[in-house]
């Protein structure tokens, strides 16, 4: 029950920042930026030599639209460093609270025992913490736009 208690403490501390990046996703229109970034590639690639100019203006614009999506990328990178870290201490907490309140000890017991990761009968939180990051992970991709990023698709 306690390893449940942590799981949800985790979710909970995660998902505000996750809505967050989605927030700053749909300021900058990802999707369509993709899109445009996509179009402009296509049109850049078969205009002729000749129209100079033409391929100039279409290439500030890629340019522009690269930056905005740089710029995402490094934001959702700073918003998730700042959901591990928040995930953590909420995470401990809600452990903490949980076993102060019902007076059992803070610890997560361990179904199985494994080498170097369990002791005495518990598990690290920390281990916990990441296989709860590795399965939330694909979540905050797919709700941010980060999934678009990957796949390089529309």
């Amino acid at each position: 029950m306690i390893s449940l208690i942590y799981i949800l403490g985790v979710l909970l501390a995660l998902l505000p920042w996750t809505w967050l990046a989605k927030i700053y996703a749909d300021k900058i229109k990802l999707r369509e930026t993709l899109k445009e970034i996509n179009e402009l590639k296509a049109k850049i690639a078969e205009l002729p030599p000749s129209k100079e100019k033409r391929r100039r203006v279409l290439k500030l614009r890629y340019e522009k639209l690269r930056k905005k999506v740089s710029n995402f990328f490094m934001i959702n990178l700073i918003i998730l460093w700042g959901a591990l870290f928040m995930g953590i201490v909420i995470g401990r907490y809600f452990v903490l609270a949980y076993a102060d309140f019902f007076n059992i000890p803070p610890y997560i017991p361990s179904p199985i025992d494994i080498p170097y990761i369990t002791q005495e009968g518990y598990l690290s939180d920390l281990t916990l913490f990441f296989a709860v990051v590795l399965a939330y992970q694909a979540l905050h991709n797919k709700v941010t736009g980060v999934s678009l990023l990957q796949t390089g698709s529309q």
